[in-house]
């Protein structure tokens, strides 16, 4: 059985500001989350912590796409919670 994949191409016609509030959200949530990620990480077992914040950025980045097509404030509010779950990922 073959499967074919068609991928759309979407151009936003957004304004330099709204593209750079867009890109800077991830960082805004991953510097307002530091302190409370690493307190969370002593609370909480690592294999727990690191768990959750696998599933949930993945699912966020799953639905990133779909917010984009919805509403700019809903994607630069799921770019600001994939900020915030990804601080207490270990590099």
């Amino acid at each position: 059985m073959l499967v074919t994949l068609m991928i759309q191409s979407v151009t936003f016609n957004w304004s330099a500001e709204t593209r750079s509030l867009v890109l800077g959200s991830f960082y805004y949530g991953y510097a307002v989350s530091q302190l409370p990620g690493g307190l969370l990480s002593t609370y909480w077992k690592s294999q727990h912590v690191f768990g959750l914040t696998v599933a949930v950025s993945g699912l966020l980045c799953a639905l990133l796409p779909f917010m984009a097509e919805c509403n700019v404030n809903l994607l630069i509010t799921g770019r600001f919670l994939m900020g915030l779950i990804q601080v207490c990922l270990p590099f």
